[in-house]
């Protein structure tokens, strides 16, 4: 046995190769996918990944090459008609916070890659992605009715998207360190946002989150939770859980009577321009 030849096709480290009687297939550090003639003279086609394609395989048929990534996603190419389709996608770090979008049968969730992806529950698919590169996203609160959610970041913002228009439709910064934990309270009229310092920030959604109220807690808490009560015509309250086992207890009756004198404002949201950050 002896080397007939050798083709110089990529200009990174190739991770995977697969041939048959018809074609090569190659996956390479530069997050191509990419079918070869057996002459290796150009290649076919091509299809661009978020990360390393580190394994290939090619159907039986001929017809079908299937690819995974090095940041977990899964996905098939069809020679027949040159289409693309991804099968399974997957956060490349830490999730370090989700909730559920009930109206739009979606799961949120933020991870420490600088993303937000929301996932489809009837087909198990990612829908929808929003990234971060400068900002770290660290929290997220589904409104319970509209179709928004609202994120806080490490640079103390808090922002809301638009799910329909796919853009950042608000933003504040009330604060100067990482909002830690952010929630709607069950009717969808008051979020809170919480900052890693104990400062507390009260926004009306009904008025594009325009923030009605600054507050701060007793004890400055590393990880803090918040819990409404559940909404009667007496009482309306939030909790905040410390990590110190402190427990403070405010009640929103005047958010909520203030919340009132705006129940007839059409529920929309600014959406503006989409802006990057």
């Amino acid at each position: 046995e002896a080397l007939e030849c050798t083709y110089r096709t990529n200009d990174s480290a190739i991770y995977t190769i697969a041939v048959n009687e018809e074609f090569c297939v190659t996956g390479s550090e530069d997050k191509f996918l990419r079918v070869w003639p057996l002459d290796f003279c150009e290649f076919m086609m091509e299809a661009k990944h978020e990360s390393t394609v580190c394994s290939v395989e090619i159907s039986t048929d001929h017809l079908r090459v299937v690819c995974g990534t090095l940041y977990g996603s899964l996905g098939i190419l069809d020679k027949s008609n040159q289409r693309y389709r991804n099968l399974l996608r997957s956060h490349h770090n830490s999730i370090l916070s989700m909730d559920f979008h009930v109206p739009k049968r979606n799961i949120i969730t933020v991870s420490s890659d600088n993303t937000i992806r929301l996932w489809d529950l009837q087909n198990y698919d990612q829908a929808v992605e929003f990234e971060s590169k400068i900002d770290q996203p660290l929290c997220v609160a589904a409104h319970p009715t509209l179709p928004i959610f609202s994120c806080g970041f490490q640079s103390g913002t808090m922002r809301v998207f638009d799910i329909e228009k796919l853009l950042n439709a608000d933003e504040f910064t009330q604060f100067n360190k990482p909002i830690r934990k952010i929630a709607y309270s069950p009717n969808g009229d008051i979020l809170v946002t919480c900052c890693e310092d104990g400062s507390v920030a009260l926004h009306n959604p009904r008025r594009q989150h325009l923030p009605t109220k600054m507050m701060h807690l007793e004890f400055p808490p590393k990880h803090v939770h918040i819990a409404f009560s559940p909404i009667t015509r007496s009482t309306n309250k939030k909790m905040f859980k410390h990590e110190q086992s402190a427990v403070e207890i405010v009640s929103l009756d005047d958010e909520e009577e203030e919340n009132r004198d705006y129940s007839n404002v059409d529920e929309t949201v600014n959406t503006g321009e989409e802006e990057t950050y």
